[in-house]
């Protein structure tokens, strides 16, 4: 009886640690510089967050997943495995998939200025996710998905940098800005002459 209730136990406790966490974040709109960063630890077991936002325009920009994986110095701690990044357009149901940042700029060499600190936390901008592109205004929702394996579950960054597009008509008053100022400047030039 004891055996049992110990094994019911230790089942139960293994259930709850393999289920799968699910957190909801409300963003403000992310900015350019400094970007918008995020840092969050997951418990062990699958999860799955989403960073839900609005734009309420065209937006260009990147999002940015750094995920803990194998650590030099704490990977039986905390580690992550099979993380995703989906970008999600709820009104239009548009979606953008992150892809590894070296397939679409390049590896990231140790030995540049402050790659391989990260490296040795296990945040290695080669195992990193990435996207980039022109968003249309919408109600938008960036999931990340993984499994936390580490004892202490997992660890990742999100890195968001988005920026309005400016209109044409916006160009269409800085040209005739510009052509006023030009103006301006040969009518003084005239006079002064």
């Amino acid at each position: 009886m004891i055996v049992a209730r110990a094994i019911a136990t230790l089942l139960t406790a293994t259930a709850v640690m393999s289920a799968a966490h699910a957190t909801s974040y409300s963003v403000s709109v992310p900015t350019t510089e400094p970007y918008t960063r995020f840092e969050n630890f997951v418990t062990p077991g699958d999860f799955t967050d989403s960073f839900n936002f609005t734009l309420s325009s065209v937006y260009e920009g990147y999002l940015w997943l750094f995920p803990q994986q194998d650590a030099w110095f704490v990977s039986a701690a905390d580690n992550t495995k099979g993380v995703t990044l989906t970008l999600v357009n709820n009104d239009t149901e548009t979606e953008y998939t992150a892809v590894l940042y070296p397939t679409v700029k390049g590896t990231v060499s140790l030995w540049e200025p402050g790659v391989l600190p990260l490296v040795i936390n296990g945040f290695d901008p080669n195992k990193s996710l990435y996207l980039s592109g022109s968003f249309e205004p919408g109600n938008y929702s960036a999931l990340v998905t993984g499994t936390a394996t580490g004892s202490n579950g997992g660890n990742y960054v999100l890195k968001f940098s988005l920026q309005p597009v400016p209109e044409p008509a916006t160009f269409a008053l800085m040209g005739v800005g510009l052509v006023g100022i030009g103006l301006m400047t040969r009518r003084k030039g005239s006079v002064a002459g």
